[in-house]
């Protein structure tokens, strides 16, 4: 019930001791769907109107916020229902709007990402990451694709891989750091 959803995700911010992994489950559900052939996603949340893009914006800019506070239960509480959100304005996106609605699916699974890697939960901040880098890849924002990087680093990091880290920040900085002098692009 309400106390119920409230406590399990601050219990699994926490890490505390009794931490159950079911705690993460709706979050796993918004990021991991379960899907069949054809890509069909089998209980996937019916939105019938999702907010309007501004409105979208706004709530990715608190649950960052909440996130900057250090308040993980809360981000945790949020984000299953935003990430749906977000991801039905991108299903229902005219050409003028598309490329802003992919940049807001990126942010939030920037949040996602980050959250998840601050509770240890490193496989799945991994997809996190990987699916907001490709919003930001089909938005065509590679300054939002690189800050998507840096937090993909800070995950191989934790993950003890180094050399990982290491060549995509690298490779990541050699696509997006101007270029000056001879023979440089403008």
């Amino acid at each position: 019930t309400g106390v119920q959803t409230c406590v399990l995700p601050i219990s699994a911010a926490r890490r505390e001791p009794d931490f159950d992994e079911l705690a993460l489950l709706d979050l796993r559900r918004a990021l991991t769907p379960a899907t069949g052939l054809g890509g069909e996603v089998a209980g996937g949340p019916e939105i019938d109107q999702p907010p309007t893009l501004p409105d979208l914006a706004e709530a990715v800019g608190r649950v960052d916020r909440l996130y900057h506070r250090d308040d993980y239960g809360a981000v945790l509480e949020v984000l299953p229902g935003l990430l749906g959100q977000v991801r039905a304005a991108v299903e229902v996106a005219g050409p003028g709007d598309r490329e802003t609605a992919l940049e807001l699916l990126a942010q939030v699974h920037q949040v996602a990402g980050t959250a998840l890697i601050q509770i240890r939960s490193l496989d799945l901040a991994h997809r996190a990451l990987s699916d907001g880098l490709a919003a930001a890849d089909a938005a065509g924002n590679p300054v939002l694709g690189a800050s998507l990087v840096t937090t993909m680093c800070w995950l191989l990091l934790r993950q003890g891989r180094h050399i990982e880290a290491e060549r995509l920040a690298i490779a990541t900085a050699d696509r997006v750091e101007p270029r000056f002098g001879p023979g440089a692009e403008p």
